[in-house]
Formats: structure tokens, sequence, C-alpha cells
């Protein structure tokens, strides 16, 4: 409801599921189900944070934010790189890209784990990592991406500076290292976080 705060009216809310704990004169703003629910050309703007990794047909969705944007419209798209050294859903290191089962036993059995996880047997932990990384956790690498976004949006570039700089969290204390040395951005890409602004002409 940020958006709303900041003075923008016509908000509207989505997911797969309604997990959403809000007032109810707010929960008319959220709409839910398996596929985008709006007509054509209904958005000046989309936004998603943190929602890409767990979408296995990002294609599907892609376009159908494409089909929901104005002309002239944007989508803002951030989400965690599959190279980022601590997998942020699991907690175990680089399980975007090698996650073998010996691997995530060991994690689980020298610690390494999510605070949710804490007390549970590391059986159980590499177990659920297991699952969670099979079945609800979906990276792409950087060229994936590129070569389907070419595919569906008119125009498209990536905006980690500024989401350095203004985004939330304690990544925007890193803003001046990535103005004074500009491979920075590629490295934050490529090993944290990747934001994504797409355009429909």
């Amino acid at each position: 409801m940020e958006y709303v705060a900041a003075g923008f009216g016509e908000v509207q809310g989505f997911d797969v599921v309604d997990y959403l704990q809000v007032a109810d004169d707010e929960r008319p703003r959220f709409k839910f189900g398996r596929s985008l629910p709006w007509d054509d050309a209904s958005f000046n703007f989309v936004f998603a944070t943190q929602v890409f990794e767990h979408i296995p047909n990002p294609e599907e969705v892609y376009r159908d934010i494409y089909r929901v944007l104005k002309p002239g419209g944007c989508f803002l798209n951030v989400f965690p790189s599959k190279w980022r050294p601590i997998e942020p859903h699991t907690g175990v290191p680089f399980a975007g890209v090698f996650a073998p089962d010996a691997y995530l036993r060991l994690c689980a059995r020298l610690g390494i784990r999510m605070t949710q996880q804490r007390g549970l047997p590391s059986d159980m932990v590499a177990a659920k990592n297991r699952t969670q990384l099979a079945e609800q956790l979906h990276y792409l690498s950087g060229r994936e991406i590129d070569e389907m976004l070419s595919n569906i949006f008119d125009d498209y570039e990536y905006v980690e500076d500024t989401f350095i700089e203004k985004g939330p969290g304690r990544s925007r204390y890193l803003s001046v290292p990535a103005r004074i040395v500009p491979p920075f951005r590629l490295l934050y890409r490529f090993a944290h976080t990747r934001a994504l602004l797409l355009r429909k002409s």
C-alpha cells in the first residue's frame, strides 16, 4: 500500500494465492488467480519485486504484463540473481546454480539454514530446501532473460544503478562505489539483484 500512501489512487495488487493480511477497506484492491484479470491496456505502470524467481512460466507472465500495459507504459521488475552467493530463500551458498542432494545435506548438517528452520533436524532442512529449489524456484540466466524479453517488450534496460541509489534496504550504501566504478553495477546484477525496466511502445 506504499503507492497509495504516496498519492497514487488507482493502485491494484495481484498474487496467485490470497495470503494477505490487509485492512478490509484495502482488500478490494487485490485480486488473485493464475493470470492477470484485467483488460488489455489497463495500466501505466506495473511493479514486481522478488516474484519472478518463483514463476515456472515467466514468458507467459511477461506477455500478460505486456498485454495489460498501456502504450507508453513501463514494468519495473526486481528479482534476485541466479548467481547470488547466498541463495535468499534457503540460505544455501550458490543454491541457485548448484544444489545436489549431498551438498544440501552437508550444508544442513553444518548448520546453514534460514531462521525459520532453526531447531529442525538437518535431514528435514535438506528435504525442505530440495523441495523448494525444485518446485518453487526457477532461476534464469542473464542470456535466457535477454532472449525472452527481446521477443516480448519493445524496449528494456537494466537499471540496477538507480535501484541501488533509490531502492530500499542496505543496497543504497553501495551507490557511491557504483558511481565511481561502473563495472560494479554489472557485478551487482550478476551476483545480487537484477532490476529491469521494460517498456511498451
